[in-house]
């Protein structure tokens, strides 16, 4: 699968289950969007869900035929764009669009709810496999509704959204409007009610509003894992989280006074300029000894006008000690120049992820350096 590939095609992956509203009015908003906003009807449907919920979607659906009429209403409602609907909107009672999710154990069988830890297991492998056998197609967008089906079907598959998804692709959430969101009066989508209960006197039109819950498509960051054999879900979890504790990983910082380098996780020495050494230095010594969480600039003046007499080079004439300093009336200014400069210079040279220069040089998040004393060695 190729990021940024043009879109050619839109599948909706909603969880459902006793109440399969959420598939024609996630449907009806996604066609009929706030002004402005593109008209979107999905090509292909897929419901996940279990026995229940398919039983549920077969009388309400196919037998008593309003997936059909729905279709109608749509087009109707259209009007001059419902060319829209052409080839398109694809569901029916076959496996390929009805999921049903599996028992947990070896005689595995279609589950009739998710209720256990274990059935949430066997719930999130299949919910993995299924969005992933469309999040590889090159050219396919992915509507992810979580407004279905009991919760945690829902929080299962906006976490597989942001492990699989990629940028273009959506999470969504269904509202409605009061009364309509009360089962009793069976709200389908406006102008088919369903329910015993006749609606209040005076009860305003139906309202849809379709909200897009915001993610973070992390397959751009682990898109080669993402390419290889996947066990399950937990087993990408593990993988993935291994991967993210290693972006923020810093084994050791080391600084020579002798060489004025800096040296991260045993890689060679950098050369780094005279000013940010001698800042370095100052919060490398104060990690040392007096570890803080946080050390505003303007704190660590006596550290860094004790540092000649604290740490004596073989070389008096080393530019880090000879060439002018640190103004103290422009200190903050002066150190945050210059360790700005030095952390583009480790994200250059040693190839390091933005957490990991953040707890190697201080800045103004974080004007400390986040690693623990032991990790950091001071060669005299």
């Amino acid at each position: 699968m190729k990021l940024g590939a043009p879109q050619t095609r839109t599948v909706l992956v909603a969880v459902t289950g006793m109440s399969p509203a959420v598939l024609t009015e996630t449907v009806w908003a996604l066609a009929n969007p706030a002004t402005g906003a593109e008209r979107v009807v999905p090509d292909h449907i897929v419901a996940i869900t279990t026995t229940a919920g398919r039983d549920r979607l077969h009388s309400l659906f196919f037998k008593d035929r309003h997936w059909a009429t729905f279709q109608q209403k749509l087009a109707a409602q259209l009007g001059r764009n419902k060319n829209l609907l052409a080839g398109r909107l694809r569901f029916g009672p076959a496996q390929d669009h009805i999921r049903i999710i599996p028992t947990a154990g070896p005689d595995a069988q279609d589950a009739d709810d998710i209720r256990t830890p274990a059935d949430h297991a066997a719930a999130a492998d299949f919910i993995l496999r299924t969005v992933r056998e469309f999040s590889e197609e090159d050219g396919t967008r992915i509507i992810f509704s979580v407004a279905g089906g009991r919760k945690t079907m829902g929080a299962l598959l906006f976490s597989v959204a942001t492990l699989l998804g990629r940028p273009g692709d959506r999470v969504t959430h269904v509202l409605v409007n009061e009364p309509y969101e009360n089962p009793r009066h069976g709200f389908l989508y406006p102008g088919c009610l369903l329910g015993p209960d006749p609606l209040p006197e005076n009860t305003p039109a139906p309202r849809i509003e379709l909200a897009d819950v915001p993610f973070v498509p992390l397959r751009r960051l682990f898109a080669r894992d993402l390419g290889g054999r996947i066990s399950g879900y937990m087993d990408l979890v593990r993988r993935l989280d291994d991967k993210v504790a290693g972006l923020a990983e810093v084994a050791s910082l080391a600084l020579d006074i002798n060489a004025q380098t800096l040296a991260v996780n045993d890689r060679p020495p950098l050369k780094v300029g005279p000013r940010a050494f001698y800042l370095m230095l100052a919060y490398a010594h104060l990690a040392r000894t007096a570890p803080l969480p946080l050390v505003p600039f303007k704190k660590i003046g006596d550290t860094v006008r004790q540092l000649p007499r604290l740490y004596r080079p073989a070389d008096p004439t080393i530019a880090w000690m000879t060439e002018p300093q640190v103004d103290e009336k422009k200190f903050p200014a002066d150190a945050h120049k210059s360790l700005s400069d030095l952390r583009t210079t480790l994200a250059r040279k040693y190839s390091l992820t933005t957490p990991q220069v953040d707890r190697i040089v201080p800045h103004r998040g974080r004007t400390s350096i986040a690693l623990s004393p032991e990790s950091i060695v001071i060669t005299t």
